[in-house]
């Protein structure tokens, strides 16, 4: 019976790339938090405004 060789299949490590594959999208997801929170604040003043004076408050 003949003796076979696997070969390994030598892969580049990834590790780095990973790392800033999730630091840009933790940043997006940051950028987009800050766009959109003075709108919301805004948003969520006037419905408690307004169902403060439904309720006579």
């Amino acid at each position: 019976m003949p003796h076979t060789h696997t070969r390994r299949l030598h892969l580049p490590n990834e590790t780095g790339q990973t790392l800033t594959e999730y630091s840009l999208l933790i940043v997006l997801i940051a950028v987009a938090v800050a766009v959109l929170l003075p709108g919301l604040a805004t948003v969520l003043t006037g419905f408690v405004a307004s169902a403060a004076a439904a309720f006579g408050g």
